[in-house]
């Protein structure tokens, strides 16, 4: 038994519809290419993502250059989808995708303001510097979270030998917007 070919094998099916062989061929690519675009869609907006966490934690310029790029990679890459599905043209920084108008919060954790990692979970973000803290002082002592009210900072703080201290870590939630709000910076 030999193998088919996939593209013709749905192309066979759809003139049996009782399309023309030529319109089956143009609905089968219009389907590949929109699978394409959005593939290419999905990379662009992981490709953001991982741009704006490390804008989130950077502090060096090599950093803040490498999210840059990585954020001009996610405009090709837009461009590229377009290009492909033959939608409208996209503009460097414009959204293509609905859920990228939604804000997303991601979780910074951070040692004396360093920053060691950043999570979609506060529980994610708490459980590294708690492992952190367990390499310094060992399975002696108790951890707890202090949680500040009005900004939500949490604070890590040890018990050893019924003296409570700070270790300097804390985890705080950042709003990352994938879009620009002129309104917001007034």
């Amino acid at each position: 038994m030999s193998a088919r070919d996939p593209r013709s094998f749905v192309a066979e099916l759809v003139v049996r519809l009782g399309y023309s062989h030529d319109t089956a061929e143009a609905l089968v690519q219009q389907a590949l290419d929109a699978e394409r675009a959005e593939v290419l869609r999905e990379a662009a907006d992981q490709l953001d993502l991982a741009a704006e966490c490390m804008t989130a934690s950077a502090w060096s310029p090599t950093e803040h250059a490498a999210a840059r790029e990585w954020r001009a990679a996610a405009d090709e890459l837009r461009r590229m989808a377009d290009e492909t599905a033959g939608g409208k043209d996209t503009q460097p920084g414009e959204s293509t995708s609905p859920a990228e108008s939604t804000p997303l919060t991601v979780y910074r954790a951070s040692h004396d303001s360093i920053g060691v990692g950043l999570y979609t979970t506060a529980a994610a973000a708490r459980a590294h510097c708690e492992a952190y803290v367990r390499r310094e002082i060992g399975d002696e002592g108790a951890l707890d979270w202090i949680e500040d009210d009005e900004d939500g900072v949490a604070e890590l703080v040890a018990e050893i030998g019924g003296a409570e201290d700070t270790t300097g870590y804390v985890v705080m939630s950042l709003t990352v917007a994938s879009v620009y709000d002129e309104e917001a910076d007034e």
